[in-house]
């Protein structure tokens, strides 16, 4: 009797499928049927996308998912703005007609300039409260932090060689001050942008009074040609499209998350030095625009008072907790609310409720009943791949004594040396070489190195890179 089995190999991005025939044959009597494979009756594969983009690799589903986070955010602001509201009219700390709008009408800014500095008046405090209610900051959790000083000097670097390909090497740039410097590049990045849909690119347009202000300001400092260099020929209200674009990279303006992470510290050195609240600082900005209002004849654009990715400096969740706990001694020393309350306050606006748990997503174990995967990260798994690896590695060399082509396993010895170099970098096939110091007679292995652009090109097999981080930091 024939029977047929269906076997599938489930793959990320592929399915394959073989139809087996079986022929049911009898043995004494006293066991069960055996099996004995037959043939191959139909075999094939079915490739399907894999879910992201086929030049960036970005994910098709990040459009839902920025939106969903996004979503999630709001929704998350509405329920603190609710519950700090509710608190309040249940403490009697505020009534509901200042709620609804009375408090309101007072200037944010001016609030949070009040509540940490001479006597705090009840209402300003209160203002200055619901407005970080609403604004807390940037909350970073990333565990490595950035190099500063390198990341400056290579953004100083980069900044001059695109000043000296557009401008020519005996420009004018380089004997402008840091301050000038860092003034004459955002005048640049402030343009407005513009799409042109007939030739389907961004193009840089300055307003006609706008580059005339621009020109007048730098002048001093440049010569009339120097400047022209800056715009189309055909147009010279149009900046050229790529100095601005090679600025944006040099001083790391690429996407929204690293020019919040340059804006921090940024931001963080300038409250230190002028000792200021973020509010204070905001205060400040708040009535220099009011001055910049009233003077249309400098090229000075309005500063933003509230925080974009575009903006020069961006706010951490530090920099306002340290301004709440000013207002808040400030406050209890002047008897506007107790402690109790302020704690409770406190939570309210910072408290950051842990992340969902995924765990339920954990496949489950194979081998052990009842038991969860590994994770990817765990030095059990690590270990336990280099050691799939190097058992399953075949080399081909050319025997000395036979001048054939020989394929070997390796022995004990090699794997331990080999686990070795895994534990601390990534092998290639010339380390590999280098390790037998048989360069000339490997020919091949039985494993394909990586060809993906960038640092894993020409990889063998990748790193144990838990061990490898952990030595890094440990030593």
């Amino acid at each position: 009797m024939t029977k047929y089995k269906l076997g599938l190999d489930i793959g990320t991005s592929s399915i394959g499928w073989a139809v087996i025939a079986f022929e049911e044959v009898e043995t004494d009597g006293k066991s069960e049927p055996v099996d004995i494979p037959l043939e191959i009756v139909k075999s094939g594969v079915r490739l399907f996308s894999d879910g992201r983009e086929p030049d960036s690799k970005i994910s098709l589903a990040s459009g839902r998912s920025t939106l969903k986070a996004q979503r999630k955010q709001k929704q998350r602001k509405f329920n603190r703005v609710k519950l700090l509201n509710e608190y309040l009219l249940k403490q009697n700390i505020i009534s509901q007609a200042d709620l609804d709008g009375n408090v309101y009408t007072l200037n944010a800014y001016e609030a949070r300039n009040n509540a940490v500095s001479a006597k705090p008046e009840l209402n300003k405090v209160l203002r200055a409260i619901l407005h970080l209610n609403k604004h807390r900051g940037y909350f970073d959790n990333s565990i490595i932090k950035p190099n500063l000083e390198a990341i400056k000097a290579k953004e100083e670097k980069d900044i001059l060689k695109v000043m000296e390909d557009y401008l020519g090497e005996d420009n004018q740039f380089i004997s402008l001050s840091e301050e000038q410097k860092e003034e004459f590049v955002a005048d640049i990045l402030k343009i407005r942008k513009t799409k042109v849909v007939q030739e389907n690119k961004d193009i840089y347009i300055f307003k006609t009074e706008d580059k005339e202000q621009f020109c007048n300001k730098w002048q001093s400092n440049f010569s009339n040609e120097e400047l022209d260099k800056l715009f189309e020929e055909k147009d010279k209200k149009t900046i050229k499209t790529d100095i601005v674009k090679e600025l944006k990279n040099a001083k790391g303006l690429k996407d929204d998350e690293s020019r919040i992470k340059k804006g921090i510290p940024h931001l963080a050195k300038i409250l230190e030095k002028e000792n200021l609240t973020l509010g204070q600082f905001l205060y400040q900005k708040d009535l220099e625009n009011e001055k910049l209002a009233k003077n249309k004849d400098t090229f000075t654009s309005q500063k933003s008072v509230r925080f974009t990715p575009e903006s020069e400096f961006f706010a951490s969740r530090k920099m306002y907790e340290a301004e709440f706990e000013k207002i808040r001694t400030n406050s209890l020393n002047h008897n506007i609310l107790n402690t109790e309350q302020w704690n409770r306050i406190r939570d309210i606006i910072f408290k950051q409720y842990p992340l969902q748990s995924k765990e339920h997503l954990i496949g489950n174990c194979g081998l052990e009943i009842g038991e969860k995967v590994a994770s990817k990260t765990s030095s059990v798994f690590q270990k336990f791949r280099s050691l799939q690896f190097l058992n399953n590695l075949q080399y081909a060399f050319v025997d000395s004594e036979s001048d054939r082509v020989s394929y070997k396993n390796l022995n004990s010895k090699e794997k331990i040396d080999l686990l070795n170099i895994l534990n601390k970098e990534n092998l290639t096939t010339s380390k590999l070489e280098k390790y037998f110091n048989n360069k000339d007679k490997i020919l091949k292995t039985n494993w394909k190195t990586s060809d993906e652009e960038g640092s894993d090109k020409g990889v063998l097999f990748k790193r144990n890179n838990t061990f490898s981080t952990m030595a890094d930091y440990l030593g």
